[in-house]
Protein backbone atom coordinates (compact mmCIF):
# COMPACT_ATOMS: atom_id res chain seq x y z
CA UNK A 1 0.00 0.00 0.00
CA UNK A 2 2.83 2.40 0.87
CA UNK A 3 4.41 1.89 -2.57
CA UNK A 4 1.11 2.54 -4.39
CA UNK A 5 0.45 5.69 -2.37
CA UNK A 6 3.99 6.94 -3.03
CA UNK A 7 3.54 6.20 -6.74
CA UNK A 8 0.24 8.12 -6.82
CA UNK A 9 1.75 11.12 -5.02
CA UNK A 10 4.79 11.14 -7.31
CA UNK A 11 2.54 10.81 -10.35
CA UNK A 12 0.28 13.63 -9.20
CA UNK A 13 3.28 15.88 -8.46
CA UNK A 14 4.70 15.20 -11.93
CA UNK A 15 1.31 15.95 -13.50
CA UNK A 16 1.02 19.25 -11.60
CA UNK A 17 4.56 20.28 -12.50
CA UNK A 18 3.97 19.49 -16.18
CA UNK A 19 0.66 21.36 -16.16
CA UNK A 20 2.10 24.43 -14.45
CA UNK A 21 5.24 26.06 -15.78
CA UNK A 22 6.52 28.35 -13.03
CA UNK A 23 8.97 31.02 -14.15
CA UNK A 24 11.09 33.02 -11.74
CA UNK A 25 11.28 36.64 -12.90
CA UNK A 26 13.42 39.39 -11.39
CA UNK A 27 12.58 43.10 -11.48
CA UNK A 28 15.23 45.73 -12.25
CA UNK A 29 15.43 46.35 -8.47
CA UNK A 30 16.21 42.70 -7.79
CA UNK A 31 12.78 41.64 -6.49
CA UNK A 32 11.99 38.05 -7.44
CA UNK A 33 8.53 36.81 -8.35
CA UNK A 34 6.92 33.65 -9.65
CA UNK A 35 5.04 33.89 -12.91
CA UNK A 36 2.55 31.27 -14.04
CA UNK A 37 0.92 31.87 -17.40
CA UNK A 38 -2.11 30.16 -18.89
CA UNK A 39 -3.03 32.08 -22.01
CA UNK A 40 -6.35 30.27 -22.37
CA UNK A 41 -7.79 31.99 -19.29
CA UNK A 42 -8.80 35.63 -19.93
CA UNK A 43 -7.99 37.01 -16.47
CA UNK A 44 -5.01 37.89 -14.31
CA UNK A 45 -4.60 36.78 -10.71
CA UNK A 46 -1.92 38.72 -8.85
CA UNK A 47 -0.71 37.95 -5.33
CA UNK A 48 1.70 40.29 -3.54
CA UNK A 49 3.20 39.49 -0.16
CA UNK A 50 5.29 41.94 1.86
CA UNK A 51 7.30 41.39 5.03
CA UNK A 52 5.94 43.32 8.00
CA UNK A 53 2.48 42.81 9.36
CA UNK A 54 0.90 43.25 12.75
CA UNK A 55 3.83 41.90 14.77
CA UNK A 56 6.03 44.90 13.96
CA UNK A 57 3.66 47.38 15.58
CA UNK A 58 4.49 48.89 18.97
CA UNK A 59 2.13 47.60 21.68
CA UNK A 60 0.41 50.98 22.06
CA UNK A 61 -0.35 51.10 18.33
CA UNK A 62 -1.53 47.50 17.89
CA UNK A 63 -4.19 47.30 15.16
CA UNK A 64 -2.85 50.12 13.01
CA UNK A 65 -1.62 47.88 10.17
CA UNK A 66 -4.94 46.01 10.12
CA UNK A 67 -6.88 49.29 9.98
CA UNK A 68 -4.62 50.66 7.25
CA UNK A 69 -4.99 47.54 5.09
CA UNK A 70 -8.77 47.59 5.52
CA UNK A 71 -8.87 51.24 4.45
CA UNK A 72 -7.05 50.69 1.16
CA UNK A 73 -10.36 49.84 -0.53
CA UNK A 74 -12.04 52.94 0.83
CA UNK A 75 -10.94 55.29 -1.91
CA UNK A 76 -7.83 56.39 -3.74
CA UNK A 77 -6.63 59.60 -5.32
CA UNK A 78 -9.73 61.63 -6.30
CA UNK A 79 -12.14 58.71 -5.77
CA UNK A 80 -14.04 58.27 -2.53
CA UNK A 81 -15.14 54.78 -1.45
CA UNK A 82 -18.22 54.74 -3.71
CA UNK A 83 -16.36 56.01 -6.78
CA UNK A 84 -13.56 53.52 -6.15
CA UNK A 85 -16.02 50.62 -5.87
CA UNK A 86 -17.73 51.72 -9.08
CA UNK A 87 -14.36 51.92 -10.89
CA UNK A 88 -13.52 48.37 -9.76
CA UNK A 89 -16.93 47.11 -10.88
CA UNK A 90 -16.58 48.78 -14.28
CA UNK A 91 -13.26 46.95 -14.74
CA UNK A 92 -14.60 43.67 -13.31
CA UNK A 93 -11.66 43.86 -10.89
CA UNK A 94 -11.39 42.49 -7.38
CA UNK A 95 -8.81 43.56 -4.80
CA UNK A 96 -8.24 42.10 -1.36
CA UNK A 97 -5.91 43.34 1.38
CA UNK A 98 -4.98 41.13 4.35
CA UNK A 99 -2.90 41.57 7.47
CA UNK A 100 -1.03 38.67 9.03
CA UNK A 101 1.35 38.64 12.01
CA UNK A 102 4.49 38.75 9.85
CA UNK A 103 3.26 40.01 6.49
CA UNK A 104 0.63 41.88 4.54
CA UNK A 105 -0.82 40.58 1.30
CA UNK A 106 -2.58 42.11 -1.64
CA UNK A 107 -4.61 39.98 -4.04
CA UNK A 108 -5.97 41.28 -7.32
CA UNK A 109 -8.07 39.61 -9.97
CA UNK A 110 -9.07 41.29 -13.20
CA UNK A 111 -9.77 40.66 -16.87
CA UNK A 112 -6.78 40.55 -19.19
CA UNK A 113 -8.44 43.10 -21.48
CA UNK A 114 -8.53 45.67 -18.66
CA UNK A 115 -5.12 44.82 -17.23
CA UNK A 116 -3.52 48.26 -17.60
CA UNK A 117 -6.49 50.11 -16.09
CA UNK A 118 -6.85 47.58 -13.25
CA UNK A 119 -3.16 47.71 -12.36
CA UNK A 120 -3.42 51.52 -12.46
CA UNK A 121 -6.34 51.43 -10.04
CA UNK A 122 -4.52 49.01 -7.73
CA UNK A 123 -1.45 51.24 -7.89
CA UNK A 124 -3.54 54.20 -6.77
CA UNK A 125 -4.76 52.31 -3.70
CA UNK A 126 -1.16 51.68 -2.67
CA UNK A 127 0.36 55.06 -3.53
CA UNK A 128 -2.57 57.45 -3.08
CA UNK A 129 -4.92 56.07 -0.39
CA UNK A 130 -7.45 58.58 0.91
CA UNK A 131 -8.00 57.63 4.55
CA UNK A 132 -11.14 59.78 4.74
CA UNK A 133 -12.38 60.36 8.32
CA UNK A 134 -15.81 58.84 7.57
CA UNK A 135 -14.17 55.72 6.12
CA UNK A 136 -11.80 55.42 9.08
CA UNK A 137 -14.68 55.52 11.55
CA UNK A 138 -16.84 53.10 9.53
CA UNK A 139 -14.04 50.56 9.04
CA UNK A 140 -12.90 50.91 12.65
CA UNK A 141 -16.47 50.13 13.78
CA UNK A 142 -16.52 47.07 11.49
CA UNK A 143 -13.22 45.84 12.94
CA UNK A 144 -14.44 46.36 16.51
CA UNK A 145 -17.65 44.45 15.70
CA UNK A 146 -15.52 41.61 14.33
CA UNK A 147 -13.40 41.63 17.48
CA UNK A 148 -16.53 41.46 19.65
CA UNK A 149 -17.76 38.53 17.59
CA UNK A 150 -14.37 36.82 17.93
CA UNK A 151 -14.58 37.28 21.71
CA UNK A 152 -17.62 34.93 21.69
CA UNK A 153 -16.22 32.39 19.21
CA UNK A 154 -14.84 29.31 21.00
CA UNK A 155 -12.17 28.73 18.33
CA UNK A 156 -10.96 32.34 18.57
CA UNK A 157 -11.02 32.23 22.38
CA UNK A 158 -8.90 29.05 22.34
CA UNK A 159 -6.49 30.52 19.76
CA UNK A 160 -6.04 33.70 21.80
CA UNK A 161 -5.55 31.75 25.05
CA UNK A 162 -2.97 29.49 23.42
CA UNK A 163 -1.07 32.46 21.94
CA UNK A 164 -1.08 34.30 25.29
CA UNK A 165 0.20 31.20 27.08
CA UNK A 166 2.79 30.34 24.42
CA UNK A 167 4.13 33.85 23.75
CA UNK A 168 3.06 36.01 26.69
CA UNK A 169 1.12 39.26 26.63
CA UNK A 170 4.20 41.36 25.92
CA UNK A 171 4.86 39.53 22.62
CA UNK A 172 2.94 40.67 19.51
CA UNK A 173 1.67 37.11 18.90
CA UNK A 174 0.30 36.85 22.44
CA UNK A 175 -1.18 40.31 22.85
CA UNK A 176 -4.82 40.96 22.00
CA UNK A 177 -5.80 42.71 18.78
CA UNK A 178 -6.66 46.36 19.06
CA UNK A 179 -8.11 48.99 16.81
Amino acid sequence: MRFVLGFLIAGFASFCQAATDIQVVTSPNGHKAWLVEERGIPFVALELLFDGGASIEPAEQRGGVNLMMALLEEGAAKMDAQAFTKAKENLAASFSYQTYPDSVSISARFLTESQDQSVGLLRQTLLEPRFDIEAIERVRAQIIAGMKSDAKDPAEIARAAFNQEAFGLSHPYGSPKQC
